[in-house]
């Protein structure tokens, strides 16, 4: 895998941890940049907010039928929701 890195570490005690150094500098392309931090069962995953974004429409675009504009049927729900109130 491209751009493989792995380090090691140990938790403290306290609770909080800090990312090795090499590892941001490894992480985060640039300095400021905002990450999304997922914790699982597998682990913890650090991930870019452009990558979680691209993750995310992925996933919503399983459950879009082709030719169906999902603003359009929004719009139409939100109207309809409307009539009946």
């Amino acid at each position: 895998m491209a751009g493989f890195r792995l380090d090691r570490d140990r938790l403290p005690d306290v609770g909080q941890w800090q990312l090795a150094s090499t590892s941001r500098r490894f992480t985060v392309d640039h300095q400021g940049d905002r990450v999304v931090l997922q914790a699982d069962d597998s682990g913890i995953h650090i991930t870019t907010i452009d990558q979680a974004v691209k993750n995310a429409q992925a996933i919503c675009a399983r459950y879009i039928k082709p030719g169906v504009s999902v603003v359009d049927e929004l719009i139409r729900e939100r109207r309809e929701e409307a009539a009946r109130e």
